[in-house]
């Protein structure tokens, strides 16, 4: 039985791991999972977003994504404390876009005030452009004529060297010195594209910000597909291997059970106990893990809904969002069908 027990140990152990994953991920949004007005976060913490306008949900570079109009389409994403962004901080931004070059100022994404943490954007002469101002000192760095095809972008400030970098398709583009000092403003909102003259106008895809600085290896696979710290960090992900795991256990102390009740109404030795007894502890504990996993998604997939501000009273344009509310909640079988992603 040391075999058996081996494997029981090693599944139990793997699932201490999947839940015991040290998170960098602040903010995740695959764009498929868009219920009402609102754009969930699948990073875990309850960080999901507003919608505004009508942007279209259309096939994106991994699933679905969203496509804005450059006008009135625009996502704004709450400040919380918790994806604090000041003088000290490191962080990571990363998504696919596909944009459609108009000669206009094309905002990304940003999170702007007098000071401001970071603002993406393509200028009018078609350069990809990221920056951050603390009020005095406002440095910029730039890419050149980036093409209308599907681009993974990567924007990255790191205090420990004072540097601002871009990351084209996996790519060390463009880095400059970072020359802010003063404190930073982090109290403004985050908006992916915003209202007016200056608004996106393409497809945006798998956004995500980090706390810390990614590594060149991290991006380069996160643009080959391979997303780091997200998925196999998400509730449902655990979810999913889990329950995947726990089905082998299952068959075979299932078997066990069934033929050790066969053997007995024939008279005959049962198969040891010991043996039905290690595989039942490591399924019940895997399979018991699986549904900590499933309430887990489910509980962070809800309450976050229910986190959201009430914007009612706030001016336009964010005057016009809907109230967040228990019908926004989701519900065991809407699970099944959540998002091409996973």
């Amino acid at each position: 039985m040391t075999t058996t027990r081996f494997f029981a140990f090693i599944f139990l152990f793997f699932t201490l791991i999947s839940y015991s994953q040290a998170k960098s991920v602040e903010v995740y949004f695959p764009f498929g999972d868009i219920l009402g007005t609102i754009l969930r976060d699948h990073s875990g913490n309850s960080n999901s977003a507003y919608i505004k306008g009508n942007p279209i949900i259309v096939s994106g570079r991994f699933g679905k994504a969203l496509q804005f109009d450059g006008v009135d389409d625009f996502i704004i994403l709450p400040h919380k404390d918790k994806y604090y962004l000041g003088k000290s901080n490191s962080y990571s931004l990363t998504l696919w876009i596909r944009h459609n070059p108009n000669g206009k100022q094309q905002i990304i994404i940003q999170k702007l005030d007098s000071s401001y943490p970071f603002k993406v954007e393509i200028q009018p002469d078609n350069k990809l452009s990221f920056s951050i101002s603390d009020g005095t000192n406002t440095p910029k760095v730039s890419i050149d004529n980036i093409s209308e095809k599907w681009h993974h972008c990567c924007f990255v400030r790191d205090v420990s060297n004072d540097r601002l970098y871009i990351y084209l398709d996996g790519k060390l583009s463009a880095e400059v010195e970072d020359t802010t000092e003063a404190e930073i403003n982090n109290k403004s909102d985050i908006t992916i594209s915003v209202f007016g003259d200056a608004g996106f106008q393409g497809i945006i895809d798998e956004f995500a910000l980090y706390d810390r600085v990614l590594t060149k290896d991290e991006i380069k696979k996160a643009s080959k597909g391979s997303i780091p710290d997200i998925y196999r960090e998400s509730s449902l992900r655990r979810f999913e291997i889990i329950s995947t795991i726990s089905l082998p256990f299952t068959a075979i102390h299932g078997y066990l059970v069934v033929r050790g009740i066969e053997m007995a109404r024939r008279g005959k030795v049962a198969p040891r106990f010991s043996d039905a007894n290690w595989l039942l502890a490591g399924g019940l504990a895997v399979t018991f893990s699986g549904l900590i996993g499933y309430w887990d998604y489910l509980h962070t997939h809800n309450d976050d809904i229910l986190d959201l501000p009430n914007l009612s009273e706030q001016p336009e344009p964010y005057s016009t969002f809907n109230i967040p509310s228990s019908k926004n909640q989701m519900d065991g079988i809407s699970l099944a069908s959540l998002s091409m992603k996973f």
